[in-house]
């Protein structure tokens, strides 16, 4: 639910567009519908048509409508008499151009995007197939995961699934009062090596004293490459997944430089506070 605290609809859209249970519960037993209602007790994007987060609020209200939610809608809500239908392509840029003035080439796809996570407010690069001023916006799907203290996005390219990828781009927060950094990079590092079996190769990029960022390969089989960040933030342990599989020699290179510049922009802030349940 953290897109919606954070007022981020296009990306709530975004979402939802993309088959994210709207009615699965977070573990304070709020759903999203719950929490859009609360916008319109602690925001005023519902009235301000100038704001750029209007229209996607909206949108979002009519397409939880579409399905069955209910909201209370205040009186003095401004309801837009009809609803932009443009795609809500999360990693594009804006591209504006003056009359009379000749394009200019630009790179179509932001470098990158920013989420609140627990208690981070985390910059992540966008999916290494999408970098490059050739790339094409909106090839992407996306998916959340979310269970008490654990939340992820994993995106692939669209036409793959998220068993069976060529190309995945994964980020994730654990919220884990008590555990400390060597123990989540020990046990991280554990997970993959035991999941890859004898073929495991994880080499350290880079180490410092609040993230590390590992160069794993799996080797037969699969033929699996990429890159993983490990970051901590006080309680909040954050991971960055760049992977693909069975690439070309050429493509591999590709996507190697494409990762290693990636991790460069991540980059961990304070985001939310975070209240343990009790």
């Amino acid at each position: 639910m953290s897109a919606t605290i954070q007022e981020n609809y296009k990306l709530v859209l975004f979402l939802l567009e993309n088959g994210v249970d709207h009615s699965k519960k977070d573990n304070r037993g709020h759903d999203i519908i719950r929490y859009m209602q609360t916008e319109f007790n602690t925001t005023s994007n519902y009235k301000q048509p100038y704001s750029k987060k209007y229209m996607w609020f909206w949108r979002c209200i009519d397409f939880l409508e579409k399905r069955g939610a209910t909201f209370t809608i205040p009186q003095d809500a401004i309801r837009p008499a009809v609803l932009d239908t443009t795609p809500p392509d999360i990693f594009a840029e804006a591209q504006i151009q003056q009359p009379d003035t000749p394009a200019k080439p630009r790179t179509r796809v932001s470098d990158t995007e920013t989420v609140s996570m627990h208690e981070v407010s985390l910059t992540y690069p966008v999916p290494f197939w999408l970098q490059g001023a050739d790339a094409t916006t909106g090839n992407t799907h996306s998916r959340m995961r979310q269970k008490a203290g654990f939340l992820a996005y994993d995106y692939v390219p669209k036409g793959q699934d998220f068993d069976r990828w060529q190309s995945s781009l994964g980020i994730s927060t654990l919220y884990a009062p008590g555990n400390t950094w060597p123990q989540f990079s020990k046990a991280v590092q554990q997970g993959y090596a035991s999941a890859c079996g004898k073929n495991a190769q994880i080499d350290v990029v880079q180490d410092a004293a609040d993230h590390r960022v590992l160069h794993l390969r799996c080797g037969e089989g699969e033929q699996q490459e990429g890159y993983l960040y490990l970051g901590v933030l006080k309680s909040t342990f954050v991971t960055v997944y760049q992977g693909w599989r069975n690439a070309s020699p050429a493509d591999a290179e590709r996507y190697r430089t494409a990762a290693l510049q990636g991790i460069e922009r991540i980059r961990l802030e304070p985001g939310m506070n975070v209240t343990p349940m009790p």
